[in-house]
């Protein structure tokens, strides 16, 4: 709480106006940063034609966004429980929510349901994992390049054939509002 009152510049009583405690901040910038990273991911594979296309966008996408941000929320937990109950349960429905996404991705691409929720877990964890461990590293290029490497190997053994226009994120965020 004091490193964001000297930061802002806000007294302490108006800071605590707005936050209860410092949980309270935490999981504010943790909810602004989801929203932010959606905001600047979303324009960009919303026109994707494949599924294929869809991940190698979003991978540059959030590489680019990795580079540019200063302040990492995924930093705050670093991406496990902390001590913080409720920012525990916000990141996990973030999280939650990022492997649903996956997962339906996989589903509309005609992937076998009773693999969709283990696939969509297991892509959230190897992209978010390598381009929060590397994107604002010297070895973000080549992270990056191997990142997508396997990822495609992934999809091309999970979905047949070329793959079809995957839901745009914004039909698959709407609901989760």
């Amino acid at each position: 709480m004091s490193a964001l009152v000297e930061r802002s510049g806000a007294s302490r009583p108006v800071v605590y106006e707005h936050f209860k405690n410092s949980e309270a901040v935490a999981v504010a910038l943790v909810d602004q940063f989801f929203q932010e990273t959606a905001r600047f991911v979303v324009p960009r594979v919303d026109k994707s034609e494949t599924i294929f296309e869809y991940m190698d966008v979003l991978i540059d996408a959030l590489f680019e966004y990795r580079k540019a941000d200063e302040f990492h929320a995924y930093l705050m937990t670093n991406g496990h429980s902390s001590a913080m109950p409720e920012l525990n349960r916000v990141s996990l429905l973030y999280k939650q929510r990022a492997i649903d996404i996956f997962s339906s991705l996989l589903e509309g691409q005609g992937v076998e349901p009773e693999l969709c929720k283990g696939a969509g877990y297991g892509l959230h964890e190897l992209v978010t994992n390598t381009v929060y461990a590397f994107g604002a590293s010297d070895d973000a290029s080549q992270a990056k390049r191997a990142l997508k490497i396997m990822v495609a190997g992934s999809l091309r053994a999970l979905v047949t054939g070329p793959g079809t226009r995957p839901i745009t994120p914004s039909e698959l965020i709407k609901p989760l509002a």
